[in-house]
């Protein structure tokens, strides 16, 4: 078999569906041709052997008159009338238990006697000298007078009669059964057709699609299984086409924002750099002064000077906590303690605060609106609360030239970040700077990121309102921004709710 196997696998499957159409072909015209010649000959056979037996019996009757008075000349010119037989070669009669013929019938006189003496046959007849069909079929008959055995009649018959039938039968046979291949093979040529081109088709597709093309389509020949096949395979390269393309569309559109963060990254790291080499630049050149100058400087220069090492010191120091509680936040690390506090006093206090770092820089008014009937207490982290509320509140004085910054507190309904809503503080801090340009309204707050109006001078990191969106968030709440409809300036709002779940949260815990 192994051979076979070897010889098959190296056919395509064109030759494969043509042999095999061809072999059940074959192996069935061949057990039907050998069934009908075999079906054939028993039945030819049985044909001569009745016809014989009959004959027998008729001449036994026809003949035992005159076997009874032994009047041979009326028995040899009965035995005349099997001339017309061709089939038989030899008729004997025997006259009771004699060992030779009484008489006897030889249709060719050169040819050997058959019948010398009485044939002993099993039966009423026999087949003799070939396993399969016998060259001669010899029939005995006893013959009877008056209700008495007096003798018998054998009559030898040669089968070329069958032999002829047979070998007609294999003639036709092998016509047949050549037709049967040359149709046989005519229409598995059709049918493979049918079955093998789809199959190939696909083949080739895969081979097409195999080199990135994609946008090729396998053809629909039919609606049996390989018209299946064919949709279900064309339907997953339209698939893969769809996501090919839409992931190229994502590697695109994330190259582009790759770049455009590396690029605030950069634009970010060059801005640090500045913001920390500035105070530490400061706090270097005051000390060089002092440690220089310190006999010479009298007491106000001396105050001067070191009011300057600690604002320089206070900003520096400020930088590097926001930098440890964005990384904080980043990992998820950052705890919030919420306790009932009173957010009107804490708006109260960042003002103070404010108002004393800006009174001798800028010409700036700050106003703080709210209704005196409300009560203003939420369940927050006053720290991270209260550094929300500077950062916002000294990036609206660092933006505003001059004029007046507006906080409004307010009681209001809101939707969390969970979804549920609940009543929460509002506060909004409005500005009369140079505003927010619209395209950078929607990521103001994502990291790193600075507003293109910084580079007009009013500095900063980027750190500030990221770290208070983080925070906001970890409270549930929300914060945007919005430019202000006069054109003039900007607003910054936050949202928290006045009740949280936890006494106890990280960042974790409401992301």
């Amino acid at each position: 078999m192994n051979p076979i196997k070897s010889l098959l696998n190296k056919f395509s499957i064109k030759q494969k569906l043509i042999a095999l159409s061809m072999v059940t072909s074959t192996i069935a015209t061949i057990i039907t041709c050998g069934g009908f010649i075999i079906f054939n000959v028993f039945e030819e056979r049985e044909d001569l052997v009745d016809e014989i037996r009959l004959v027998s019996r008729i001449f036994a009757e026809e003949l035992s008159e005159y076997v009874a008075f032994e009047n041979k000349n009326a028995v040899l010119k009965s035995l005349d009338a099997l001339k017309t037989r061709e089939s038989l070669i030899q008729t004997c009669i025997y006259v009771n238990n004699d060992e030779s013929a009484f008489v006897q019938f030889i249709r060719d006189q050169n040819r050997s006697k058959i019948c010398e003496e009485i044939p002993k046959v099993k039966g009423k007849f026999e087949f003799r000298d070939d396993s399969i069909s016998g060259k001669h079929l010899i029939v005995s008959s006893y013959i009877s007078y008056d209700n008495y055995k007096i003798g018998s009649i054998v009559m030898i018959c040669n089968l070329d009669r069958i032999h002829e039938r047979i070998e007609r039968g294999v003639l036709n046979s092998l016509v047949l059964f050549i037709l049967i291949l040359i149709i046989s093979y005519m229409i598995s040529r059709f049918l493979q057709r049918t079955i093998s081109e789809p199959i190939l088709h696909l083949a080739d597709v895969s081979y097409t699609v195999r080199n990135g093309s994609y946008h090729v389509r396998a053809k629909h020949y039919a609606d049996d299984e390989l018209g299946i096949l064919t949709d279900a395979y064309n339907n997953m390269l339209k698939e893969i086409q769809s996501s090919k393309e839409t992931l190229e569309e994502k590697v695109t559109e994330r190259t582009i924002d790759l770049e455009k963060m590396m690029n605030i990254k950069s634009q970010f790291l060059s801005n640090m750099s500045h913001e920390i080499r500035t105070p530490i630049h400061g706090i270097m050149n005051y000390v060089d002064f002092l440690v220089q100058d310190w006999e010479i400087l009298d007491k106000e220069q001396k105050y001067s000077f070191v009011k300057k090492l600690h604002n320089n010191s206070g900003r520096l120091l400020s930088l590097i906590n926001n930098l440890l509680d964005l990384s904080k936040l980043d990992a998820g690390k950052m705890e919030f303690f919420m306790h009932k506090e009173n957010m009107l006093l804490m708006v109260e206090d960042a003002i103070q605060e404010c108002e004393a770092l800006y009174e001798n820089h800028k010409d700036i008014t700050l106003k703080l609106i709210y209704n005196k009937d409300s009560i203003y207490i939420a369940s927050l982290d006053k720290e991270r609360i209260s550094q929300v509320i500077r950062n916002l509140l000294s990036n609206a004085i660092k933006f505003t030239p001059k004029g007046t910054v507006t906080l409004e507190l307010d009681l209001v309904k809101f939707k969390k970040t969970s979804g549920n809503k609940s009543q929460g503080l509002q506060l909004s801090i409005k500005d009369e700077g140079v505003g927010i340009p619209p395209n950078e309204l929607v990521y103001i707050f994502d990291k790193f990121n600075q507003s293109a109006t910084t580079k007009t001078g009013a500095g900063g990191t980027g750190l500030g309102l990221t770290i208070s969106k983080e925070i906001i968030t970890a409270h549930q709440g929300i914060i945007w921004a919005a430019n202000n409809t006069n054109n003039i300036g900007s607003t910054l709002t936050f949202i928290i709710p006045i009740h949280q779940q936890k006494h106890k949260v990280t960042k974790e815990d409401h992301a």
